[in-house]
């Protein structure tokens, strides 16, 4: 049987997913790509307004699909980087394959005792990908609406990356976390789902502390200082570099 013949699904539709798509494409295979958001490109899409990359274009790219001319920027803006990655799921016809508000809540590899299974010491015990043809993934899927859909396929690439949609929020002793707090507290995924202009609305007049020294912390705090002044408070827990280019308002830090 060949990979025309295969069913499979990728979970996620940012960068790697647009990528494995293209390629199985190629190959012969449609593979269906399930992602939750409502635009493909992973996080690029609805990030903040002032969000650019941390790495000059040249090095963030798809080896065959280069920047357009109209990109000059050595580090492109939050919207460029979001078309960049449209028009490549564009151009190679992986527009067709994903569907957008659908999240995959739940997969289960059926067909297999799992008595098979935990003995295996390669995939599918022969370390081939579909293995035997005796198992099959079950995939659950739920849309905006709360619909559920149950698919069956030969195969599953996770392309999940390591910002899909669930917030890193520690863990807080009883009556010290964000309940003690009189203020509004947000994470920064939050922050960037509200949208540029509901975003700097909520934090004019505001004197905001951002916790945290990522990249998404200086995106906010310079989108604070743009709204309210130089002052913003930053919470920081390891001592970092920074560094400035000369040529644009960008902070990276790289340990």
């Amino acid at each position: 049987m060949g990979l025309d013949e295969k069913s499979v699904a990728i979970v996620g539709a940012g960068v790697s997913g647009l990528a494995a798509c293209k390629h199985l494409l190629e190959r012969g295979c449609r593979p269906v790509v399930f992602d939750a958001g409502d635009a493909v490109g992973g996080v690029w899409p609805n990030a903040m307004e002032g969000t650019r990359l941390q790495a000059p274009r040249h090095m963030y790219r798809y080896s065959d699909f280069p920047w357009p001319d109209s990109v000059t920027e050595m580090f492109p803006n939050q919207r460029q980087v979001a078309d960049y990655l449209h028009a490549y799921a564009r151009r190679f016809g992986v527009l067709d394959c994903v569907r957008l508000g659908h999240r995959v809540t739940s997969m289960e590899y059926v067909g297999v005792a799992e008595e098979e299974v935990v003995a295996w010491e390669e995939w599918a015990g022969c370390g081939q990908a579909f293995g035997s043809g005796d198992g099959e993934w079950r995939l659950t899927v739920a849309d905006d609406e709360g619909h559920i859909e149950v698919h069956m396929v030969d195969f599953v690439i996770l392309c999940t990356g390591r910002f899909s949609n669930y917030p890193n929020i520690p863990n807080f002793p009883p009556g010290r976390g964000p309940e003690a707090f009189d203020g509004k507290v947000i994470h920064s995924m939050d922050y960037s789902k509200m949208g540029s202009e509901k975003a700097k609305e909520m934090i004019k007049d505001k004197c905001v502390t951002v916790v945290g020294y990522g990249n998404s912390a200086l995106d906010i705090a310079n989108e604070c200082a743009k709204v309210n002044g130089k002052n913003i408070q930053s919470s920081i827990k390891h001592t970092l570099f920074l560094l400035v280019s000369e040529t644009e308002t960008l902070l990276c830090p790289f340990c």
